[in-house]
């Protein structure tokens, strides 16, 4: 090897040695407890901002799932209080006296109850799904009504005629919960009264009677006149159709003749709406003179709002407002009786 190579290798060889001792003098690198300290404060801050995000996020999906769940509830509620009064052969302009004189006898509404619609509706026999053979067996001859006299067969007569019966319906509003059963603000109730129960269509060995509070009057032909039996001791049927409907102590007293014309009659009334503002559930009803043979068309305009929030803070589901508020549904229904009427009016 030459002298030059040689030389060329002495250095490498030296600066080897060189390197490696400054290397080894070197102290070990690492993060002083100030710089993991700051790395975790903003971490920390990190992680909080995406949490808070998360949060606000499924507290955003559950208040939009609960707001549209109730405006099913209420549009489901709609549909079937339309349905029901599409089978009305009479709705009552002013149920205020026939909520009266019902107070009178065992079929009284509650007493926190604020009634909004009332209607009378033939109940066909086959609602009730039950043998009635009672009143005439099918393909016997001769069995119509058979062992009956006087009222129940009459009464039996007038069911085979019209194979139905009148029952009287009467949607309510109310905001007690006694029992804490109820999560929402206000709900609706509905309220109705056959003339029949189903033990005397039905059962054998049971007089074929009305309820005794029919025993006053006939509701037809004039239905608004009808004054129930102050006597009767029977009691009505109720139940609840939806919760979560709007505060019935809120919101503005509504004028039915500013938003659907001066034909129609606000329900509650005018009156009652001044002691008890509320647009959440009212109707505005075209009013029906029977014994003038006037206005024999009537058609009715519901109008209903609910309200998510319970109001107790117990679920979150409010929005950009202090109060979550959902639009109010609205529907027009044409009343289908034909008692009364004729081809000219």
């Amino acid at each position: 090897m030459t002298t030059w190579m040689y030389r060329v290798l002495d250095n490498k060889v030296m600066l080897q040695k060189i390197l490696k001792r400054h290397l080894s003098r070197r102290p070990q690198s690492g993060f002083t407890l100030i710089e993991v300290l700051v790395s975790m404060v903003i971490a920390g801050f990190i992680i909080s901002g995406l949490m808070f995000l998360v949060v606000d996020l499924l507290r955003t999906d559950q208040r939009e799932l609960t707001l549209e769940q109730t405006q099913q509830d209420m549009k489901r509620a709609l549909d079937y209080i339309s349905d029901d009064l599409r089978e009305a052969v009479y709705v009552y302009s002013t149920p205020t006296a026939l909520v009266t004189n019902l107070a009178a006898t065992g079929s009284a509404l509650p007493a926190d109850a604020r009634p909004v619609l009332a209607f009378w509706k033939v109940k066909t026999l086959n609602d009730d799904s039950g043998d009635y053979t009672k009143l005439s067996t099918p393909g016997v001859a001769n069995s119509r009504c058979q062992g009956l006299s006087g009222d129940p067969l009459a009464n039996c007569n007038a069911l085979l005629i019209r194979h139905g019966y009148y029952e009287l319906v009467i949607y309510y509003s109310t905001d007690d919960n006694t029992g804490n059963l109820w999560e929402g603000e206000a709900r609706i109730k509905r309220y109705s009264l056959p003339e029949y129960s189903r033990a005397a269509l039905t059962e054998a060995g049971t007089a074929l009677n009305r309820h005794d509070v029919f025993d006053a009057t006939e509701p037809s032909p004039d239905f608004g006149a009808w004054v129930p039996n102050s006597a009767g001791t029977e009691t009505a049927n109720t139940d609840a159709l939806v919760d979560f409907v709007a505060n019935l102590a809120g919101g503005n007293a509504p004028n039915c003749n500013a938003i659907a014309g001066a034909d129609y009659i606000q329900v509650p009334t005018a009156a009652a709406a001044a002691t008890q503002p509320s647009n959440s559930f009212y109707v505005c009803v075209r009013p029906r003179d029977i014994a003038n043979n006037t206005e024999l068309y009537q058609d009715v305009i519901v109008y209903l709002q609910g309200n998510a929030d319970p109001g107790d803070n117990s679920l979150t589901v409010r929005g950009v407002s202090d109060r979550t508020e959902l639009p109010t549904l609205q529907t027009q229904v044409a009343v289908r009786g034909v008692i009364n009427k004729n081809l000219d009016n």
